[in-house]
């Protein structure tokens, strides 16, 4: 998953980056590019007349940047709420995140020289709207471009949701990769407190504290949508049609009007089969009782994903299976009871893998118990 940042749920957080909303291109713009080329990129900026026109104080900390970051591998720091924004000061942090080129590359200033560079290009007014900028500014720039801009409402996969928490938010990502196969992500970021960059400087913006991902092969999201329903039935009919009630709802909520990748197969098949829910796999599930298995390379039938069930919820993880059982646990992505319908409307909306929409809808309508 591509790094990515987020502000703190606090007023005035955003502030700083306000000026920018209404910059033309910033829309479009992309706060995160790829990383092999930085060290040249970083010689164009600090050799740059907007680099040497920086206080002698901001090339100092521009210059610092790069070595905490790349040299000494300093993390970030998010300390307690309230806390001393100071490293001298703070006591033990209640998380750190490694810090990667992404954060070298936005904290010196080099991400936001090279958008203006673009902006200015592609509207040449902007030139006069932006003026001269500090070092400040260019990493306001660059994460006006990470709240407004390309990263701002859709990931790698597809479409997400936000589960809040007192001070970590999750964001659940569901979509397919360019192959049309099934992704899923998540990401936790912090909310509120203190946060300290790689030179201990307060910020109130940080990347993601963790995050995991799972995949399986394309042409599965209508059995992850009937597999989650049966859990949610847990062997009572009248959940079963309960829960149908809250998925349809959720899908038609998330629905987007996306036309699914452009796959030569989209859309195609008949799977109706899977409305049809046979006695035996229609009961109250147990913790660590596997849903649904699916394979993610038909040449590889070892390495697949299973749907698990917790007690309260599922878990979507990746494994290695051998002959007497698992042999090896990947990343996973848990999604309590409450989350599911809106996990499958999400999925839905999204159309990213080869299901569409509308075939998903269709499953999910038509389930039913199923006599023998």
């Amino acid at each position: 998953m591509s790094r990515e940042y987020r502000f703190l749920d606090e007023p005035g957080a955003t502030s700083a980056v306000e000026k920018y909303v209404n910059l033309p291109g910033i829309e479009s713009a992309d706060a995160v590019r790829d990383t092999w080329d930085w060290e040249d990129r970083w010689y164009d900026f600090e050799h740059s007349p907007e680099f040497r026109s920086l206080s002698t104080g901001e090339q100092t900390l521009s210059r610092y940047t790069i070595k905490r970051v790349v040299e000494d591998e300093a993390p970030w720091s998010i300390l307690g709420k309230g806390t001393e924004d100071t490293l001298v000061d703070s006591p033990a942090p209640l998380y750190t995140i490694p810090s990667t080129i992404d954060d070298a590359m936005i904290l010196s200033g080099l991400r936001g020289w090279e958008l203006t560079e673009e902006l200015v290009d592609s509207h040449h007014k902007n030139k006069r709207v932006l003026g001269h900028l500090a070092l400040g500014d260019y990493v306001d720039l660059t994460m006006a471009a990470m709240l407004y801009g390309r990263r701002s409402s859709s990931d790698d996969y597809g479409l997400s949701y936000f589960v809040p928490g007192q001070d970590i938010t999750t964001r659940y990502m569901i979509g397919g990769t360019f192959h049309g196969d099934f992704i899923a992500g998540w990401k936790q970021f912090v909310t509120r407190g203190s946060i300290l960059d790689p030179m201990g400087i307060g910020r109130n913006f940080a990347p993601a504290i963790t995050g995991e991902f799972v995949r399986a092969y394309h042409s599965v999201e209508d059995a992850i949508a009937i597999a989650m329903l049966k859990y949610l039935a847990a062997g009572d009919e009248s959940r079963l049609e309960d829960a149908k009630s809250k998925i349809l709802d959720a899908m038609v909520d998330a629905y987007a009007g996306r036309g699914g990748g452009n796959f030569a197969d989209f859309g195609e098949g008949n799977r109706s089969y899977l409305s049809a829910i046979y006695a035996g796999t229609f009961h109250e599930y147990e913790p660590g009782e596997v849903l649904e298995s699916f394979i993610i390379d038909p040449d590889d039938q070892e390495n697949q994903m299973q749907i698990v069930a917790t007690d309260d919820g599922v878990v979507l993880r990746n494994v290695v299976m051998g002959e007497k059982g698992i042999l090896e646990e990947g990343q996973s992505m848990a999604i309590a009871s409450r989350d599911i319908p809106t996990f499958i409307g999400t999925m839905s909306g999204a159309s990213a893998g080869r299901t569409s929409a509308e075939k998903i809808y269709s499953v999910i309508a038509k389930a039913h118990l199923q006599e023998l």
